[in-house]
């Protein structure tokens, strides 16, 4: 059957916790990208937040071993271009990296205590709202968000996609337009792309 070797190539968690020191046993395969991620993911319960185009025609390098999750996470991105960059002990961003340098380009202060406090926070406040009213029901389900944050530190012009419940993007829409976010670090890119799955991986909402 389709994909059930893949799906079988991840064995149990060698610690139940999901902080970072804890390890885990991958035996993968080299993979397209975006399906070692959703593996990854799977085994992990850790977010790993990026643009689709960034992971298009890429193939992950083989994992076979006992891991961190950070360390797992950067040797399937060996020879991939890009980096990750944990900005909350469980969710990492994927972004790539300029020739010869190790700052991430698609977002030059990633890599920066500014920024990651500031991507944390985003974040948070991001899933709070998510959790709040009509726009629950859509916290289950993979959404693809691009917004601005505006001159009010608010998320503006936000777009929503939920391939699997186009019908909650009005709701999510409602909930993120205008929340506030706080104070961006000096340069950060815009718009901001999120995909946000911590519902999808079963993660509950935040109290």
């Amino acid at each position: 059957m389709p994909g059930a070797a893949a799906d079988a190539a991840l064995s149990s968690p060698a610690a139940e916790d999901s902080s970072t020191g804890s390890t885990y046993i991958f035996d993968l395969p080299s993979l397209p990208l975006g399906m070692a991620l959703k593996r990854y993911n799977d085994l992990t319960r850790h977010s790993v937040l990026y643009e689709s185009h960034l992971v298009e025609g890429k193939t992950a390098a083989p994992l076979r071993g006992r891991y961190t999750p950070a360390a797992a996470l950067d040797r399937l991105l060996q020879g991939s271009g890009l980096a990750a960059n944990f900005v909350t002990p469980r969710s990492a961003t994927l972004a790539a990296v300029q020739a010869g340098h190790e700052a991430l380009a698609t977002r030059p202060e990633t890599g920066s205590a500014a920024q990651r406090r500031y991507d944390g926070r985003m974040q948070q406040r991001i899933a709070w709202a998510l959790c709040t009213g009509a726009a629950r029901t859509a916290w289950s389900e993979r959404i693809a968000l691009r917004f601005n944050v505006n001159g009010a530190h608010r998320i503006d012009d936000v777009a929503v996609r939920i391939a699997s419940r186009p019908d909650m993007e009005p709701a999510v829409k409602q909930a993120l337009d205008g929340l506030l976010l706080g104070v961006p670090p000096a340069g950060m890119k815009q718009p901001v792309v999120l995909l946000v799955r911590a519902g999808e991986q079963g993660e509950d909402c935040p109290s």
